[in-house]
């Protein structure tokens, strides 16, 4: 077997590649035409069914590979990537072991590459060239919004040893695989592989990365063998039926502020053959996993099931145009529907929806403990006018995508649109229908959400006792003034270490020009501030005169562009509770009158 070729390079970075990369990592875009927006259903995808691409092989040579979106994909939806046997003809694979039926319960967008003449098993980095740029072309977003943390990929047949490779390969951009077939791969190539820097932290080699994985094959295999390492598998199985459940093993050192010790490993032995059932066994298994709404961080949680039953969904036109939002209610409201509670407005990210935060944030689950409301917007979908951002996908060529149109837009629309008017008339709507506390309704955003509540804070601040941005930061290219009105505004910033944008606080940066603003704003004392650290968490809190603090940062060690449960029983609890805001707009800090 061939050991040496570009794609086992060290050097290459998967989850920061360059413009002119040999490896062919970048996201191609071939310049699908887009349909305008549907306003009777903005919501639904623009293109559903059945696909087929073409890209070069390094030799040359034309390879074809086909995808399937089903019409059940959410906006942010789960990707996969399937090596289909050799000398198989992807359509009959696709129909053999029902996979239409699958990606439709499933809600996943999955992209067959074949070959034809089979898997050139002599020279894997050669298949890996030509699956680096089909991968690149399914995080293109041109025919639909793919969520990279929920991104798998799975090997059937000879097709599993190049879905072994391809996996290490790839394990900070993927939250899970499997495979149905021998995985076996020689010695040297796993040490090599092994051997190369994480693509997230140089400082530890990717054979320390783990990944949840399903084998079907008819013995163990040395790829087994290599993640029951890297997961840090407990030695001996638990029984699942017919299959080997290999649980990762707790410890205290193995915390991690955005992960879970969830990384498991599962053997079914099989001859290897694919049949559907296999395949459900494979796709449902890699399903129930994700990278925890980061970027590029092999951070893996399981992908739980929101409580359906609790959330209300609303259809409403507003300003002419069909909006949408989520409503959660706490257990305690069925047996007393009187009481007053407080309302936490959260708001998702670029391309993301109100589900798709929710299943990320758990506002609900705070909502449950400490019994308030949550309302989950989703943005109006909107066409992107310029690139944001190159190695994430987002482009100008991309579908509508759920989007938050404010002041502080970074390219990524330019239609006007009142989002600040749709949130005033949903929290009108919600007012009029359930026991509100109008003094305690707090807002907190993630990313270009996190832009949304800076807005709504810049724009109506009287109608929110807190505001919390997560991700994102005002000042980004210049200073942006907040109204000289008399409102104090309190917030509290968080950026991630490995956030988009420099999270520090030393020099002249967004995080110094937001924070000087808003302190000048609330007539406070840039200099009046204290910091301390706290685990994770490095934190400056800026005080009134009489040691109120009004606003907060806080940037968190190893931490990605996220939103965690964590993060919002920590806002909740250190922040919101905290504030009221009177009917006459003055800010309350722990019954103090500010």
């Amino acid at each position: 077997m061939k050991l040496n070729h570009l794609q086992f390079e060290p050097s290459i970075n998967r989850v920061r590649p360059i413009a002119g990369d040999a490896a062919n990592l970048l996201p191609r875009y071939t310049g699908v035409p887009q349909s305008p927006i549907d306003p009777d259903d903005p919501y639904k995808n623009t293109f559903t069914g059945l696909f087929y691409g073409n890209v070069t092989d390094e030799n040359g040579k034309e390879r074809q590979y086909m995808f399937y979106i089903p019409s059940t994909m959410k906006p942010s939806g789960s990707t996969m990537l399937v090596f289909i046997p050799g000398k198989t003809e992807p359509e009959d694979f696709f129909i053999s072991c029902a996979w239409e039926q699958l990606l439709e319960e499933t809600e996943i967008t999955a992209f067959f590459i074949s070959a034809t003449e089979g898997w050139n098993l002599d020279d894997p980095g050669y298949e890996i060239d030509t699956a680096s740029k089909v991968f690149a072309m399914m995080r293109a977003n041109e025919y639909f919004i793919g969520n990279n943390p929920a991104t798998y990929t799975s090997g059937f047949g000879d097709g599993a040893k190049i879905a072994a490779v391809f996996s290490i390969l790839y394990s900070c951009l993927l939250a899970g695989w499997g495979a149905c077939g021998d995985t076996s791969l020689p010695d040297e190539l796993l040490e090599k592989l092994g051997n190369a820097p994480c693509d997230c932290d140089s400082n530890i080699p990717k054979k320390e990365v783990g990944l949840p994985a399903y084998f079907c094959e008819p013995r163990l295999s040395s790829v087994f063998n290599y993640y029951h390492r890297a997961n840090k598998s407990e030695e001996l199985p638990v029984k699942d039926g017919d299959v080997d459940v290999y649980c990762q093993k707790k410890g205290l050192s193995d915390v991690l502020l955005n992960d879970e010790c969830c990384r498991e490993l599962r053997y079914h032995k099989c001859s290897g053959c694919p049949s559907d059932k296999i395949v459900r066994e494979i796709v449902s298994f890699l399903y129930g996993f994700k990278c925890w709404g980061g970027t590029s961080y092999p951070d893996i949680r399981r992908n739980e099931e929101l409580y359906r039953d609790k959330f209300i969904l609303y259809d409403k036109t507003i300003d002419g145009l069909k909006r949408r939002w989520r409503i959660f209610t706490p257990g305690s409201y069925e047996s007393n529907r009187s009481k007053k509670r407080p309302l936490v407005v959260a708001i998702h990210g670029f391309t993301c929806s109100g589900p798709f935060f929710a299943e990320n944030s758990d506002w609900h689950k705070v909502a449950q403990a400490r019994d308030f409301f949550v309302v989950y917007p989703t943005a109006y979908p909107r066409k992107p006018v310029q690139s944001v951002s190159v190695r994430s996908g987002f482009s100008a060529g991309m579908p509508p995508a759920n989007t938050w149109r404010t002041s502080l837009d970074i390219g990524i629309s330019a239609e006007p649109l009142d989002d600040v008017s749709f949130i005033s008339q949903m929290l009108d709507d919600i007012e009029s229908e359930f026991p509100i506390d109008k003094e305690r309704i707090y807002v907190t955003g993630h990313s270009n959400g996190s832009a949304m509540t800076q807005e709504l804070m810049r724009r109506i601040p009287g109608r929110f006792a807190g505001f919390c941005g997560v991700g994102f930061m005002e000042c980004l290219n210049e200073v942006v003034y907040e109204p000289d009105d008399g409102m104090i505004r309190n917030i509290w910033y968080i950026v991630g270490e490995h956030d988009l944008y420099d999270g520090s606080l030393e020099g002249d940066n967004w995080n110094t020009r937001t924070l000087k603003m808003i302190c000048a704003s609330d007539n406070i004392a840039y200099d009046l501030s204290n910091s301390f650290e706290c685990g994770p968490y490095s934190t400056t809190v800026f005080y009134d005169d009489r040691k109120r603090p009004l606003v907060m940062h806080t940037q968190i060690k190893n931490f990605p562009h996220s939103y965690t449960p964590e993060l919002s029983f920590k806002i909740y609890d250190e922040f919101f509770c905290h504030y009221r805001r009177s009917a006459d707009g003055k800010l309350i800090y722990n019954g103090d009158r500010i």
